[in-house]
Parts: C-alpha cells; structure tokens; sequence
C-alpha cells in the first residue's frame, strides 16, 4: 500500500512538472536593463518612487517591468526597450513627474521639479471696490539716445571655435568605438553635461545618459581635450554656462 501512494505521488509530481514545462515558452527580445536616478530640483535623492516601463517583465511576461528607487534615488528596470517612455506610476505627489522618454541609454539621471498646485489662474478671486480717487496716468519724458550699443555682446551663450559644426566635426573626426563596447555589443546615446568656464575651460562633466562599456568616459575624454571655448558674454562681462552634448554609438551589421 505504501509503495503503490509512493509511486503515485511520483506519478502527480511528474505531471505538475510536465504541465508546467509545457505552459513555459521562450521569446526573443531586444531588452536592456536601464539604471540611474532620481533627485529633486536640489539634487537630492527622491526614494521610493515609482518608474515603469511600456515593457512587459521579462520573467512573466504580464506585468510592466518597472522598479522603485532606493535611499540613494536608485533604480533598475530589467527589461526595458532601447527607445522606451518611462511612466512615474506611484511616488511623491509633491513633485511633478511628466513621463519621461529614454533615447536608447542604459543609464540615466532624471531632476523631478516640485508640483505647484494650480488653484484658479482661470478664474482668479475678484476683489471690487468703488473708486474714490482719480485714476492718474504717469507721463514719460522720452529722450533719443544717441550712444552705440553692441548688441551682439549682450546674453551671448558659449560658443565652441568655429561655432556648433565644427564642434561636431571635432567630435566625429576623433571619437573612438571602445573596444570593450564593441565586444559587448554596446549601443545607445551618451549625454554629458559640462560647464564653460569664464576663461574658456570645460569642467564639471556629468553623465546624464550613459551606456557603459568606456563609451560614456569616451565622450568625456574628448570634452577635456576640447579647445577652449569662448565663454558666455552679458552686457560684455564673461559668466559660467552649462551644457550638453549628445553621442550616439550604433554598430552595424556590415
């Protein structure tokens, strides 16, 4: 008797495995696993906020694959498309968070700026009250003005030696694939943000898109090595501007 309940046990564990290995299948995907972060307008982690992919999860194929950022504004979706509009299902409703669109990067850094709640614009609150005084229009004394003004100096943005072309030009004549990138199959766009200094210099470079693989590193190399700018000018006086600059990396098939 004990033999026969042994070998029908067996006998039920072997259909369970078999059912459940028929309902299992296999598809083909062209994922990424997307980290970065998430700070408020004073680049501060936001924690447990909610980021989802238009991806089904790559385990269960049922769910969107989506993750919650950590203490450290932290998050990792495994599954996400290269070209994927990110939703904010579930966070902080102190801050605003529009969906946010990831141009084929493996990392990315995400600024939430504060929600400011809209009570009436549309239609203000009137406050009415008769007049008791008359209403005096001031009268202005125009006079012609005759000095020179540059207005070509004045709220002038940084500018690369031959303007925005030929710092592309810069870019493409000496980019380099990393060999470790083309090993791994790495593609995606880089964005990396800099500072122009008042005497021309870039510093302060930060990765807001990445992919890895030393491409990011690559693009910032490059950046360092970049001839000096000419800085901002307002009012003919030099003043620091930030900005960024974007690089694809793309491998092709012949």
């Amino acid at each position: 008797m004990i033999k026969t309940l042994f070998f029908c046990w067996i006998a039920l564990l072997t259909a369970a495995f078999a059912s459940a290995q028929e309902k299992a299948s296999i598809i083909r995907r062209d994922t990424i696993n997307l980290r970065g972060y998430i700070y408020n307008e004073e680049g501060k982690p936001i924690r447990n906020i909610n980021l989802e992919s238009t991806q089904l999860d790559p385990e269960y194929n049922q769910f969107k694959a989506s993750a919650y950022t950590d203490t450290l504004g932290f998050f990792e979706i495994k599954g996400a498309i290269f070209n994927d509009t990110l939703r904010f299902r579930w966070g902080h409703a102190t801050y605003y968070t529009p969906d946010f669109y990831n141009k084929d990067s493996r990392y990315v850094v995400i600024y939430l700026a504060p929600k400011v709640i809209d009570i009436n614009s549309s239609n203000p609150v009137e406050v009415n009250h008769i007049r008791k005084y008359p209403k005096i229009i001031p009268s202005l004394n125009i006079k012609t003005f005759e000095g020179n003004v540059d207005y070509f100096e004045v709220h002038e943005p940084a500018v690369y030696p031959g303007g925005i072309i030929a710092f592309q030009n810069y870019l493409k004549n000496n980019l380099i694939y990393p060999e470790t990138a083309i090993k791994n199959n790495a593609e995606g766009t880089v964005q990396i943000e800099f500072t122009v200094e008042r005497d021309g210099s870039l510093i302060d470079f930060k990765i807001l898109r990445g992919i890895g693989y030393g491409c990011d590193q690559e693009v910032i190399n490059l950046l360092k090595q970049s001839a000096k700018w000419r800085p901002a000018i307002d009012y003919g006086r030099a003043y620091m501007m930030k900005g960024t600059v974007a690089v694809k990396f793309t491998l092709t098939d012949k």
